[in-house]
């Protein structure tokens, strides 16, 4: 019984250590500067941006970073059915990539 009573407070530590690390990003972190900037430079690159988005999910997707970011950036940055075509897009040309290095 006492693993179970360390396990749980490993994991009690970690969730505190979490909520408070989240907590000090909502309070330092300017985000909404950082979103105003990305859409700065999506309006400043014009048709290049749309053309280049799906590429960018695949390789990220490729190299296994988090592309819930990247998806949820695709909805916001081009509007909900233009952003699900890109990351659709660019989740398709993921897959296509990963099975043609597997070959």
């Amino acid at each position: 019984m006492p693993k179970l009573t360390s396990t749980f407070y490993y994991q009690l530590g970690s969730l505190c250590l979490l909520v408070t690390t989240m907590l000090l990003a909502m309070r330092f972190v300017p985000m909404l500067e950082m979103v105003a900037a990305v859409e700065q430079k999506l309006e400043d690159a014009g048709v290049a941006a749309p053309i280049a988005y799906p590429p960018i999910i695949a390789a990220c997707n490729l190299m296994l970073l988090p592309g819930g970011i990247l998806s949820f950036g695709g909805g916001l940055f081009f509007g909900l059915w233009w952003g699900f075509a890109l990351v659709l897009a660019g989740n398709l040309l993921s897959a296509a990539g990963a099975f043609l290095g597997r070959a």
